[in-house]
C-alpha cells in the first residue's frame, strides 16, 4: 500500500519539483527507519548501493575477501557571475573501486589492498572568472578527458601500528576527514576546502608511510617521490627529483563527551625548483646569457583542527562542528606563502536527515611575495578568498544530490568577483 504522503506527490507531479518530493518522502521515512512499502530490507530505498547485492555475487566474493563499487558522479556548474563566458557546463567523473582483504582471501592477517581507478569526461570551469585554484577538485584531477589508477597496500602489525605504501591517492585521504570531507564528491568542492594546498604534497604519490597510534596521540612520518605519481609509471625514475617527507601528530580529544582532532604536520623536501627570486629575469631579451636559477629544500609546516559541538549519542558520525587548517611554507620555490581555511559543517543539520552532510566554509590562499613581486611588471596580484557553502541531500543511501554556491575574489586584481552555482548527483553502484 503506499503511503499517503506518496500518493500525494504522485497525484501532484510538477515535472522535477515533483519527482524530488517523490524522492526526499521515501528518504525521510528510509532514514527514520519505516519501511513505506513493506518491501524487504535490500528495498530499492534503503541499500547502500543502487545495485544490492547483484543477484548474490556481493556476498560470495565478501567471504573471499573482495568487495567492489563504482561511483558516477554528475556536475552541472555555471559562471554566475564574473569574468568569462557565463553559460553551464556539463561534466562528470567515474570511480572505481576494489579492496581486497588479504585474511579473508587466504592470504595472511593484516593484509589490505585498494585499487582505485577513475576517469574524467565532459566539460569543467577551470579558469573562469579568473580564479587559480580549481573550484571542482573533482573534475580537475586527474583532469578533464584523463584517467588514472591507484594501488594502496596497507600492512597492519598490530591494532597500534600500520605501514601504507604504493601509488597513493591523497584526494581519497582528504576524505577520511569526520567534519569537512573531502575529495569533491559529497563534500565541499573548491580544492582549498576539499584537499588544503601546501604545495609539496601531490594529489597522487609513489611512497611509504608509517601510523603508530599511541593514544591519544597518533603519529605518521612518510617519505614519497616529490613529483606527482599521476599518469606516469611509479617505475618512471622514482625519486628523481629528490625525496620528500612527511611528519604529523593528531591528539584525539573529548570535550563535554564530544570528540575533537587537533593536529600539526610538517614536510621538507631536497628536490630543486625555479627561483622565484629570478622572474624578472624572464624580461630579459635571450641573447643576454643569463641562465635561470634554482632554489632547494622547501618546506611546509600546518596546524588542523575539528571539533564537535554536538554529535548523536547513539551514532558519532552523525554530528556537525568546526573546523579549520593552516600553514605556510618558504615560499620560494613554493609559489605559496601560506593558507588558511575555517568552517562549519557536518551530518544530521535538521531533524530525520542524518545522512545529509552541509558544509559552510572560507578560505584564502597568499601568493608566495617574491611571485607578486617578479610578475608585477605584467600583472598586479593577490591573495585568492573565497567562501563556499553545500547542502548535500542523501535521497537514498546509494544517490546524493548537492546544490553548491562558491564566491570567490580571484588572484588577479583586474579580475571581478567570482560567484560558482554547481549541481552534483552522486550515485553509487
Amino acid at each position: 500500500m503506499i503511503n499517503p504522503q506518496l500518493r500525494w506527490c504522485f497525484r501532484n507531479p510538477s515535472g522535477i519539483a515533483g519527482a524530488l518530493l517523490v524522492l526526499l518522502a521515501h528518504s525521510a521515512l528510509a532514514q527514520s527507519g519505516t519501511n513505506a512499502v513493506g518491501a524487504p530490507s535490500d528495498s530499492i530505498w534503503t541499500r547502500p548501493l543502487l545495485g544490492g547485492d547483484c543477484w548474490g555475487l556481493r556476498p560470495e566474493l565478501k567471504t573471499h575477501g573482495v568487495a567492489g563499487w563504482l561511483e558516477l558522479t554528475q556536475f552541472g556548474s555555471g559562471l554566475v557571475r564574473g569574468e568569462g563566458a557565463k553559460g553551464w557546463q556539463w561534466g562528470g567523473k567515474l570511480d572505481g573501486y576494489l579492496t581486497l582483504d588479504g585474511a579473508q582471501a587466504g592470504l595472511w592477517n593484516g593484509l589490505y589492498i585498494k585499487v582505485h581507478g577513475e576517469q574524467n569526461y565532459g566539460h569543467d570551469l577551470e579558469g573562469a572568472g579568473g580564479a587559480l585554484v580549481p573550484n571542482n577538485i573533482g573534475l580537475a584531477l586527474p583532469g578533464l578527458g584523463d584517467g588514472d589508477i591507484g594501488l594502496e597496500i596497507t600492512q597492519k602489525f598490530s591494532d597500534t601500528m600500520a605501514v601504507k605504501f604504493g601509488k597513493l591517492n591523497m584526494v581519497d585521504a582528504a576524505k577520511a576527514t569526520p567534519i569537512r570531507g573531502g575529495g569533491g564528491g559529497d563534500s565541499f568542492m573548491n580544492t582549498a576546502l576539499a584537499v588544503p594546498i601546501t604545495g609539496l604534497m601531490p594529489p597522487e604519490i609513489f611512497g611509504a608511510f608509517l601510523n603508530v597510534s599511541a593514544k591519544p596521540v597518533t603519529y605518521t612520518l612518510g617519505v614519497y617521490d616529490p613529483i606527482d605519481a599521476g599518469h606516469r609509471s611509479i617505475f618512471d625514475q622514482p625519486f628523481g627529483e629528490g625525496v620528500s617527507f612527511f611528519g604529523s601528530a593528531t591528539l584525539a580529544t573529548t570535550l563535554c563527551d564530544l570528540q575533537g582532532f587537533y593536529g600539526v604536520k610538517a614536510m621538507y623536501s631536497t628536490m630543486h625548483g625555479f627561483d622565484l627570486r629570478s622572474i624578472p629575469d624572464l624580461l630579459l631579451p635571450p641573447e643576454s646569457g643569463d641562465v635561470m636559477s634554482q632554489e632547494a629544500h622547501p618546506y611546509y609546516f600546518g596546524v588542523s583542527f575539528q571539533q564537535y559541538f554536538f554529535q548523536d549519542a547513539k551514532n558519532p558520525q552523525c554530528g556537525w562542528g568546526f573546523f579549520g587548517d593552516f600553514g605556510f611554507s618558504d615560499g620560494n620555490p613554493t609559489p605559496q606563502q601560506w593558507a588558511g581555511s575555517f568552517g562549519v559543517g557536518g551530518m544530521g543539520l535538521l531533524p530525520g536527515r542524518s545522512a545529509d552532510r552541509w558544509g559552510l566554509a572560507v578560505f584564502r590562499n597568499a601568493l608566495s611575495s617574491h611571485l607578486i613581486q617578479g610578475l608585477e611588471p605584467l600583472f598586479a596580484l593577490r591573495d585568492e578568498q573565497g567562501i563556499e557553502a553545500f547542502y548535500n541531500i542523501a535521497i537514498t543511501p546509494w544517490l546524493h544530490i548537492t546544490p553548491d554556491l562558491q564566491v570567490v575574489q580571484p588572484f588577479q586584481e583586474d579580475y571581478p568577483t567570482a560567484v560558482f552555482a554547481t549541481l552534483r548527483a552522486n550515485v553509487r553502484f
